[in-house]
Order: C-alpha cells, then sequence, then structure tokens
C-alpha cells in the first residue's frame, strides 16, 4: 500500500510519455553551468548571489570528517536550471574573497540538501551561514514514508532528471558501497576538479528547484513552522557534533563501580 501513490504516478508519467510526447527523462542543463576558478568569474559570482531572494548551497568534500577535512569546491544556484560551481582554493587562498562570500551566505537565505552535512564544514570556515530551508526536511514532511529523500531521487521525481549522480559515482570506481570512509575520501578527492564542479553544479541546481517548489507545497499544507522547527533541531545536532557535550566524570564512574557491581552479582 505504501507503494500506491507511486504506482499512479508512474500510470501517470506513462500516459503523459505516449501520449502527449513528453520526454522520459530530461538531462541537467549542463551548457547553463558556470566554473568559477579565476578571480574575475569569482567577482561575478558574489555580485549574483548578492542580488538573489534565496541561494542553493552544495558542497563537496574529501570526508565527511568536517573538523579535519577541506572543501573541494561549492555549488550555488540562484535561478532555475542556472548553477555555478567554486574552486574553494579561491577561498582557501584570499582573506578578501573569505570575507565577500561570507557576508553573503550570512545575509542571503541558504538552503541546504541535508544541511546537518554541510552547514558544519562551513561553521570550521568561520562562516555562519543563514540556513533557512532544506529540501529533504521539507521532503520528509510531505512524504513521511522511508526513502526517496535523496536528492537524485526527488531530481528524478519533480524533474525527471537523468541518473547523473549515478553515473558519475560510476565512471570513478564508486558504484559500489565503500564502507572504510578513508578509502572513499582518497577516491573521491582524486576525481579531477572539472568533473567534480560539473557535478557540483548539477546538485546546487537541483537543490534550487526543490527549494521553490518543496516550499510552495510545504506553504499550501501549512507546513512551514514545522519545517522552521526541525531546522533549528538539526542545528542543534550539527552544535553537539561540533562541539560535543559535558560530561560529569565523577558521576560517570561512580555509574560504572554501581553497574559492575550488580553485572558481576
Amino acid at each position: 500500500p505504501d507503494k500506491y501513490r507511486d504506482f499512479l504516478e508512474d500510470l501517470s508519467r506513462a500516459i503523459r510519455i505516449a501520449v502527449e510526447g513528453e520526454a522520459p527523462v530530461v538531462p541537467p542543463p549542463t551548457d547553463n553551468y558556470r566554473m568559477v576558478t579565476t578571480q574575475a568569474q569569482f567577482d561575478w559570482l558574489i555580485s549574483k548571489l548578492s542580488q538573489a531572494k534565496v541561494i542553493a548551497v552544495d558542497l563537496e568534500t574529501r570526508s565527511k570528517n568536517f573538523l579535519a577535512d577541506e572543501i573541494i569546491c561549492a555549488g550555488f544556484s540562484w535561478k532555475r536550471e542556472t548553477a555555478a560551481s567554486l574552486d574553494w582554493n579561491l577561498i582557501r587562498n584570499s582573506k578578501s574573497n573569505r570575507r565577500k562570500l561570507k557576508e553573503v551566505l550570512e545575509t542571503i537565505p541558504g538552503s541546504y540538501q541535508n544541511g546537518s552535512f554541510d552547514v558544519p564544514f562551513l561553521w570550521t570556515q568561520g562562516i555562519e551561514p543563514r540556513y533557512s530551508f532544506d529540501p529533504e526536511i521539507a521532503h520528509w514532511l510531505l512524504d513521511e514514508r522511508q526513502g526517496g529523500h535523496s536528492l537524485e531521487a526527488m531530481a528524478t521525481q519533480y524533474y525527471r532528471a537523468t541518473d547523473y549522480k549515478g553515473k558519475f559515482r560510476r565512471k570513478w570506481g564508486l558504484g559500489r558501497y565503500i564502507a572504510d570512509e578513508e578509502l572513499f575520501g582518497r577516491l573521491f578527492a582524486a576525481i579531477p576538479l572539472d568533473d567534480m564542479m560539473l557535478y557540483n553544479a548539477t546538485d546546487a541546481d537541483y537543490t534550487y528547484r526543490l527549494t521553490i517548489d518543496l516550499a510552495k507545497e510545504c506553504r499550501a499544507q501549512n507546513l512551514l513552522k514545522l519545517h522552521k522547527l526541525l531546522l533549528r533541531a538539526t542545528l542543534i545536532f550539527g552544535e553537539l557534533k561540533r562541539d560535543g557535550m559535558l560530561v560529569d566524570q565523577k558521576y560517570l564512574v561512580k555509574l560504572e563501580t554501581k553497574f559492575t557491581r550488580q553485572i558481576e552479582k
């Protein structure tokens, strides 16, 4: 029964393809994406982002360890089917560029797919982003079933996206699940920057589209207040990962002694 709505949507889509000539899949508009690798391109990007009402942001990093590892590139979208990927070296090597990006991300409302991953990486860069929307949280509110909340799944559902993420991962030997995070990080970091940035920009484009469309659906169902509450909870978990928590060591030792006696008894 949980799959019934998907079954109806598949039938509806099949009819649109067969009768109305709708394309089964729609590739991402990669010709509209910009790769930002020079100072002039960075200045252009900042001017675009400064004028935006909302910015979709997506980071590619060497691993999940935001306390120790680096950002490779950052994707931004401010308009449908438009995106840019920024070589993070332009931020790493320039205090002025870092200050300009910090000002934009802390001023303009930002949307982050699964922001609990991206936002802590920005914290370590001295940036406190204005984290205002998360498509994954919004999609959970609209559809509480397990699965289907990843960016690629939502891009397929809403925009008939090709399997761009799977194709990218298979191309670079990441098609299988790799439990060893250190190995995965080395393989991921070895991907040529051009390919990485194109993939990054695609993610940012779909994140922006989902931001606009899912916010509209949440507003229609009066879910935006709940979304805001869950967003705050996500930030608290991020702060916990960053800061850890205080532990009463004396009480912990007392409990350990007590439970050890009980176990032995």
